[in-house]
């Protein structure tokens, strides 16, 4: 890079970017409560709100929501490949798994298991499954 490329690359940078200041402690007691007083404004939430906040993450609710969005954003075929497990038609992998009755979703969570299973067989046999070849076999 030319010196010239560098020059103007610096102007570009200085009539573009907006230079924020380094913060700096406070010099005073005063300017210490001052501080004190404008993060008062936002104040961090207490232990009791965050810890609520976070046993919503382990809810039976928002566990369902995950599943349903997690096999919702799975193709048809891995789709089909989990019904084929449960002993469900796998033409109906189109369906959402609300349009599952409560049995074929027990069902489901039964074959999910069972894959989980055979991959794990797998895995504890040659390694890693994403580092299987076709070669392997022969």
């Amino acid at each position: 890079m030319s010196i010239s490329a560098l020059i103007k690359a610096r102007e570009q940078l200085k009539n573009s970017a907006t230079l924020h200041p380094v913060p700096t402690p406070p010099s005073s007691v005063t300017e210490f409560h001052a501080l004190l007083d404008a993060m008062g404004e936002n104040p961090i939430p207490r232990a009791e709100e965050s810890l609520a906040q976070a046993k919503q993450y382990f809810t039976r609710e928002h566990k369902a929501c995950e599943f349903r969005m997690a096999f919702g954003s799975l193709s048809y075929d891995q789709r089909a490949l989990i019904l084929i497990a449960s002993n469900i038609e796998p033409a109906r992998c189109i369906e959402p798994l609300g349009g599952f009755r409560f049995e074929e979703r027990v069902a489901i969570v039964d074959g999910l298991k069972l894959l989980h299973q055979v991959t794990n067989r797998f895995e504890r046999a040659i390694g890693n499954i994403k580092h299987i070849t076709p070669s392997i076999i022969h």
